[in-house]
């Protein structure tokens, strides 16, 4: 797997980088969260971070709909489109590895669906497991 968990305990170690990925995807996306929520979150438990690499990182979060488990991508940042397949995959095992009925994630990006990796619903894309 591509996809590396980081560890609680470990997370101040990769947080300054994190943060600052955190930073330029707000700039982007104009989300009202800001990356002292993300910590919180994954401090919490409600939200999970992986490494790529020193490319980048994800944030996920575990939802659930009235079918069972979702898989909510919710960050994914960096220099990852030399990572892409491997990437789709690892996503995938996670969201096996939690019983989800699918993979959810938010993107104002059309490059979800031209890819093919999932179908956009609004701004909403989905992948069915």
């Amino acid at each position: 797997m591509i996809l590396q968990p980081v560890p609680i305990e470990r997370l101040d170690d990769v947080w300054s980088w994190v943060r600052e990925g955190l930073w330029a995807v707000k700039d982007k996306c104009s989300e009202p969260w800001i990356p002292e929520h993300i910590y919180t979150s994954i401090r919490n438990g409600g939200a999970f971070l992986y490494t790529v690499e020193d490319a980048g990182f994800a944030v996920f979060q575990r939802h659930t709909d009235v079918d069972g488990p979702v898989l909510f991508v919710w960050i994914l940042h960096g220099k990852l489109a030399p990572y892409e397949k491997q990437l789709y995959q690892d996503i995938d095992e996670l969201a096996r590895g939690i019983k989800a009925r699918r993979i959810r994630w938010h993107s104002p990006r059309k490059f979800w669906a031209r890819n093919g990796y999932g179908k956009m619903k609004t701004t909403i894309y989905e992948r069915e497991l």
